[in-house]
């Protein structure tokens, strides 16, 4: 059954003198659980383009702040009363639209539904957004969804410069970080496989987590595929195909 949920845009206002803003984001707020989901544009760099003040280092981190402002008033006080009063103080660069009523099974397929209608991805970052939903509507048709956390905080790891959205998240002996990508394309997979190795390494030796990659691999060869999973796997990362979702279900759901 479909639950009453809320949501508000979150806007970027390059002109803070003209009422033109730019979608930035969604919110979303579950009624039942008292919770807040929120969604933002990964790639910023047209936002910077807009605005002859703010560059794109300022608008990563201005965004970063307004989403953890968002939250932080929220744990005060969990109720939609909350996010219609932050609304309606908001005057500067980043502001919310005013809240709307909206209806759904699940809030975090609910909230990126709505970034994807009301904001998308700029053209780089709409293949990841699109392995993105595969990982959740494949898990989601096996049932499994739900035994992941589906709105997991991204992680900062300063020292290499790295920062991680992941889709999904999961507390086992250790927090495991989920994160759906692509390696259809083997010049662009390696350059995948070398990013994440650096960050499973750092995660482990910092922050005591694990990074879990779901791939898809297309067309690509088995031996391609097994090269990867056993780089990653020396810096402490798995690596599961994602036309075998299954496996990775029965992996996870078995504590």
């Amino acid at each position: 059954m479909n639950k009453a949920q809320s949501y508000s845009i979150i806007q970027f206002f390059p002109d803070t003198s003209r009422n033109e803003g730019i979608n930035l984001g969604v919110l979303l707020f579950e009624q039942d659980s008292n919770r807040i989901y929120t969604r933002i544009k990964t790639d910023l760099s047209r936002l910077a383009k807009s605005s002859d003040e703010a560059s794109l280092s300022f608008l990563k981190i201005a965004a970063e702040e307004f989403e953890l402002r968002i939250k932080k008033e929220f744990l005060k006080n969990p109720a939609i009363e909350t996010l219609q009063r932050f609304q309606s103080m908001r005057a500067n660069n980043f502001r919310l639209t005013s809240v709307m009523p909206t209806f759904a099974l699940n809030a975090s397929v609910e909230v990126d539904r709505l970034f994807e209608s009301l904001v998308g991805e700029d053209q780089k970052s709409e293949r990841k957004q699109k392995v993105s939903a595969q990982l959740k509507s494949g898990l989601k048709s096996l049932n499994a969804l739900s035994i992941f956390d589906n709105n997991p905080e991204p992680v900062n790891i300063p020292r290499y410069n790295i920062k991680l959205r992941p889709d999904l998240g999961q507390r086992r002996d250790v927090y495991n970080l989920i994160e759906a990508a692509r390696f259809d394309d083997s010049e662009i997979g390696l350059e995948q496989a070398g990013k994440f190795s650096l960050a499973g390494k750092a995660l482990e030796s910092s922050l005591g987590m694990r990074l879990i990659i779901v791939g898809q691999f297309g067309d690509q060869s088995d031996d391609y595929f097994k090269a990867i999973k056993e780089d990653l796997a020396k810096a402490n990362t798995a690596l599961y195909r994602m036309d075998q979702l299954d496996v990775f279900a029965r992996d996870f759901a078995m504590h």
